[in-house]
């Protein structure tokens, strides 16, 4: 059987892309209209066109799943909540215009926002989504809420997934919703995860309850201490990483060491949405996108349990 392929828009730095790329799929395509993040997709898929605007994006040719980040800014709690009457979130037009181009009957996409989307204007544009989805034929759809922190990385970052197939049934309620652990068989949702410290039974990709904090400080210590001679005294998870600020408290998380209080290093911060060491660093990157671009990111450990299972779901169509 052939890769599946999958398209990307608002592609950012790549975190849900390279969570699909260790699920197994090849990329027929990026989007992204920030120079900066645009070029460090060129650079880590050289052989991937990378296209700069959504809006022009010529949305010709077929893949087996369409993914993206549409941007959350008018959806955020922290922002003025425009909702997507929004300049920026209304950019899911555009999204929902590829998806009627690019995917097929009995194929698949993949949606990544902020929780705010299930509340914003009271839930109502919420539900324009899903019926901008129906009115294209994606009747097959679930969606699901999950925290970075129980997929392996100690961060507290919850983001809404909408996994939907253009067809009717119920397989993307399979791929997102684990009804195999339903019964409380915990060893179904962890194999994807057997290494990683920060992944408990009850809690690994269920948005269940915080079990983990007996081990978060020694996956602190793993994920952020650069430093190896610094003793690592934080005993909770990271703070969510935010696009804004740079500074403890004004959206980065602290590292409490033996020296006293510093913020993450970009490094750092790569690691706790589970990419490469240097993956933001283009050789004379200042910090400061690319600390905008990690808050801005996917965790890739996420989107590659999803992929897992998105990719099972294909094979067993096939």
């Amino acid at each position: 059987m052939r890769e599946p392929r999958v398209g990307s828009l608002f592609s950012g730095i790549g975190g849900l892309d390279l969570g699909l790329q260790r699920a197994g799929f090849a990329h027929a395509f990026l989007c992204e209209n920030n120079p900066y993040r645009r070029d460090l997709l060129a650079t880590r898929w050289p052989r991937v066109p990378v296209f700069e605007d959504v809006r022009t994006f010529p949305a010709a040719g077929h893949v087996d799943v369409l993914c993206g980040g549409f941007p959350c800014q008018d959806l955020s709690v922290a922002g003025k909540r425009a909702g997507l009457g929004g300049p920026r979130s209304s950019l899911f037009f555009q999204f929902a215009r590829c998806a009627d181009a690019l995917v097929g009957d009995g194929d698949w996409i993949l949606v990544e926002n902020v929780p705010g989307l299930l509340s914003s204007h009271g839930g109502r544009d919420f539900a324009v989504v899903l019926a901008t989805l129906a009115e294209l034929g994606f009747y097959d759809c679930a969606w699901r809420v999950l925290d970075s922190r129980h997929f392996g990385v100690p961060q507290r970052r919850r983001r809404v997934f909408v996994v939907a197939r253009r067809a009717r049934g119920r397989r993307a309620c399979q791929v997102l919703l684990e009804p195999e652990s339903g019964g409380g068989d915990f060893e179904a949702s962890i194999a994807a995860w057997p290494n990683d410290p920060a992944a408990s039974l009850s809690g690994l990709g269920t948005g269940g309850p915080d079990d983990n904090d007996g081990q978060a400080g020694r996956v602190i210590a793993v994920a952020i201490a650069e430093n190896q001679r610094a003793e690592v005294l934080e005993t909770d998870y990271a703070h969510q990483l935010s696009s804004g600020g740079g500074k403890p408290g004004q959206g980065y998380s602290a590292a409490r060491t033996a020296q006293g209080v510093r913020r993450l290093t970009p490094m750092e911060c790569e690691r706790l949405q589970s990419l490469p060491d240097g993956w933001t660093d283009l050789g004379d990157t200042p910090d400061a996108p690319r600390y905008a671009a990690l808050g801005d990111a996917v965790t890739a450990n996420v989107s590659e349990w999803i992929g897992r299972r998105l990719y099972a779901a294909i094979r067993e169509d096939r």
